[in-house]
């Protein structure tokens, strides 16, 4: 895979993050608040505000276990970027486009912890979903959406990345082997050369001394 194609895939990427995630986030909202407000669709405001929210509500203790699994990616994801081996995929990247994934990988973890914040707040707050206001609900909602869309995302990123590594594990196998093979040899003939020099130089010095020697018997 070329850098040209790395950073055709990266764009699309970009797309995603800075176009079709925040357009559909922002389409459900609108939609959602104006026909709360002004009582458009009340069977679709039925649906959002009782069967989707409740829904959702009713999974939290899946979706909270969901949304720390996602942290814990992230998180070590972003310790892992900061030792990215030279063959990687990630190394062909340009400044600008590294520090794009790395917006994308922030904004998952927020969405991810975002989540376990309003959860949190809406356990202390109400006692009954029945209680919890609509636009909670629609937040609620548009969370768990953003959360999801964010870790789709991210999941193509690593597909990429590791099948472009994969691809390269066995040339990159024989590569370190290789070198591996030459390093080791090139020690050899190091120390030979060495043992040789000093074989050389004793050689010299005992034929000084016998010099010596002898003109001192004379």
């Amino acid at each position: 895979m070329s850098k040209d194609e790395n950073k055709k895939i990266y764009s699309s990427l970009s797309f995603l993050e800075k176009r079709l995630i925040p357009t559909i986030l922002i389409l459900f909202v609108t939609l959602t608040v104006v026909n709360y407000a002004f009582d458009f669709n009340v069977n679709y405001q039925n649906f959002i505000g009782t069967t989707a929210g409740k829904a959702i509500f009713d999974l939290k203790g899946s979706l909270l276990s969901i949304s720390a699994i996602f942290i814990g990616i992230y998180v070590t994801v972003f310790t892992l970027l900061g030792s990215i081996k030279v063959d990687s995929i990630f190394a062909y990247l340009n400044e600008n486009t590294f520090k794009d994934l790395v917006i994308y990988i922030r904004n998952a973890f927020i969405a991810s912890f975002s989540y376990l914040i309003l959860i949190i707040v809406l356990e202390v707050s109400y006692e009954k979903f029945t209680e919890i206001n609509y636009l909670l609900v629609v937040l609620n909602i548009t969370i768990v959406m953003y959360m999801f869309l964010t870790a789709f995302r991210f999941g193509i990123i690593l597909y990429i990345a590791f099948s472009k590594d994969l691809q390269n594990l066995q040339s990159n196998i024989e590569k370190h082997r290789e070198e591996k093979r030459r390093i080791v040899e090139l020690q050899y003939r190091i120390e030979k050369f060495l043992d040789e020099h000093e074989k050389d130089m004793r050689n010299n010095q005992n034929n000084k001394m016998s010099e010596i020697i002898n003109k001192e018997n004379e």
